[in-house]
């Protein structure tokens, strides 16, 4: 995409069909990489003029907003528009963590309805002793809470779900799924060999090893 650059340069007016007119001002067309393409970038761009934190470094106000907690999210980001494009995009707000090094501890805790079977993910922030939850695991079918197994890779930041039942029918699924806290989300990634349930598994040199069911 490109920009028109206007010029302060003038040039003579011509009257109406001279072959010489020529427009006053002139226009330049400056070939400008458009930040539109990447819309985040140039919302930024436009609120560089607006601090984070009145009265602070935007550097030592992006230290202290990084440390919220994720549960206060939706509250923080209707503060102002900085605080919307930062807080609002989970992505954006785990890199920056990762880059400043915060590694608050988190302990996931699976859960389920004892009537419906619905399964939930929460997490307890251990630094500031806070719950919240994360987005639902991407199953085509309902699954039985207690037939598949998951482990974790903390340096990754990463949750793997795998395997399971079919709930009402005797069925093993060889799904596997991984859970992102950078990203906040699930994804659906490659099947294992066997599909198996009711079975152990771990994590042994960054690889997940799984066995029986």
């Amino acid at each position: 995409m490109q920009r028109v650059r206007f010029s302060s340069q003038k040039a003579p007016v011509h009257k109406l069909g001279d072959s010489q007119m020529t427009l006053s001002p002139k226009f330049r067309l400056a070939v400008i990489q458009s930040s539109l393409l990447n819309p985040s970038l140039e919302f930024e761009l436009s609120l560089q003029g607006e601090p984070l934190i009145p009265g602070l470094p935007d550097d030592v106000a992006l230290n202290c907003l990084l440390r919220l907690p994720v549960e206060n999210h939706g509250a923080c980001r209707v503060v102002c528009k900085r605080w919307h494009l930062l807080l609002g995009n989970k992505e954006r707000f785990f890199t920056r963590r990762k880059e400043l090094s915060f590694k608050d501890p988190w302990l996931f805790v699976f859960a389920f309805h004892k009537c419906t079977g619905k399964i939930q993910w929460q997490v307890l922030d251990l630094t500031h002793f806070s719950w919240h939850t994360i987005p639902a695991m991407p199953c085509k079918d309902k699954v039985c809470p207690h037939g598949f197994r998951c482990v974790s890779i903390p340096r990754e930041g990463s949750l793997f779900v795998c395997g399971g039942m079919v709930s009402d029918v005797d069925c093993p699924l060889d799904m596997v799924l991984k859970y992102e806290i950078h990203k906040n989300r699930w994804t659906v990634i490659n099947k294992m060999n066997t599909a198996r349930s009711f079975f152990a598994s771990e994590v042994i040199n960054g690889m997940i090893y799984v066995a029986g069911g």
